[in-house]
């Protein structure tokens, strides 16, 4: 007597055949199954194709996410870039950074462009009779004369790709109030390109901007389409360690980085290798997160960025202790294989991680003649 085997059909109308195998054929039981509804074994196959191009899409749907918030960081960077170029319209001067060497701190480029990023409000809140930061060398904190400023976020100044929190409440606010805080920015002004000492900001440097700096269109030779004005950084992460730094999120502070308060640079430090940057930002003895802390203060740690390595190194940036002013705090963000930066022409570029060095250094410097020479 023959036996019919199970008969499974995924779409269409279902016939099952029970089969006991070796009994009777009064054993043998029948049933037709009804043309609705679904098996188990139709809902796990329509669960696993679903699942398939959930992930098949999810990836696209995330690239366009991360698309448009990179668009939303170059219109921020460009408002930036062009408030810079608006104030030296009526000035006939780029902004300058900080202040005098001897008065230790003074006002970012960020805070003397405000009136033209329309927050004039934020700008009445500022008090230019008194400097931002107050205290000695070394323990200078908010000025609390200016703690309603700082404490304002202007989202203009921040990247969305960045997903760390912007406002800071860990460092030098002793004494600034109760309810305190600093407010940061991803946009940084270029000090420099790095050669030489062109990454200390207290004295004159091959970029645009430095310690009273009053650069004119004239003093760019090398051409505005060809120098860096603007670049974008990471966010500190809060957090100050002493290893396993997370790049890009903490400044290592290295013992080898001796300051020179009566000369440029740090001691016997000029045109360093990126082998030497490397072991300075790695090898430092603690990791400091706050930078980008705050919009408000003239210093390189807060608000500069200098063009001596390509962007997104992959080590972190380094300074010397109570060394604010100079260090190599370098071009990063969180977009995939790159930054946004700006030239002093007004035009947006996104530069690759994989620039050659000499480049980008090009880049950095208004004055280095290096399109003469061939590099560019």
């Amino acid at each position: 007597m023959s036996s019919r085997l199970p008969v499974f059909r995924l779409f269409g109308k279902r016939k099952f055949a029970f089969v006991h195998f070796g009994g009777s054929a009064s054993a043998r039981q029948s049933a037709s199954a009804c043309s609705g509804g679904f098996t188990l074994v139709e809902l796990l196959v329509v669960i696993a194709i679903i699942g398939m191009l959930v992930g098949l899409l999810l990836p696209a749907v995330q690239q366009a996410r991360e698309a448009a918030r990179r668009m939303n960081c170059a219109n921020h960077l460009r408002q930036t870039g062009l408030a810079i170029l608006n104030y030296e319209s009526q000035t006939g001067a780029f902004p300058g950074m900080g202040s005098s060497v001897t008065e230790m701190c003074g006002f970012s480029v960020q805070a003397r462009i405000l009136p033209f990023m329309e927050q004039d409000g934020v700008n009445q809140l500022i008090d230019y009779t008194v400097p931002p930061m107050s205290g000695s060398k070394g323990n200078m904190k908010l000025n609390p004369a200016q703690s309603r400023a700082a404490s304002v976020r202007i989202a203009s100044y921040l990247c969305p790709s960045d997903g760390e929190d912007p406002v800071f409440t860990e460092y030098q606010l002793d004494g600034a109030g109760e309810g305190a805080s600093l407010n940061g920015t991803n946009f940084m002004v270029v000090v420099g390109s790095g050669k030489g000492t062109s990454y200390d900001m207290r004295f004159p440097t091959d970029g645009i901007f430095y310690c009273e700096s009053k650069v004119t269109f004239g003093m760019i030779p090398d051409g505005t389409s060809n120098t860096l004005m603007l670049a974008e950084s990471l966010l500190g992460n809060h957090q100050d360690t002493e290893k396993d730094p997370i790049i890009g999120r903490q400044v290592g502070v290295s013992g080898s980085l001796k300051g020179n308060s009566a000369e440029p640079g740090f001691a016997g430090v000029s045109d360093p290798s990126e082998s030497q940057l490397r072991s300075w930002g790695s090898e430092a003895s603690k990791f400091q997160g706050n930078r980008g802390a705050s919009w408000l203060f003239g210093r390189s740690l807060f608000t500069g960025a200098v063009a001596a390595l390509p962007p997104n190194p992959a080590f972190p940036d380094s300074t010397g202790s109570s060394s604010q002013q100079m260090g190599f705090y370098f071009a990063r963000s969180a977009h995939f294989g790159g930054a946004n930066c700006m030239t002093a022409d007004g035009s947006c570029r996104f530069f690759s991680n994989g620039i050659e060095r000499s480049l980008f250094q090009a880049m950095g410097s208004r004055n280095g003649k290096e399109e003469e020479s061939g590099v560019e």
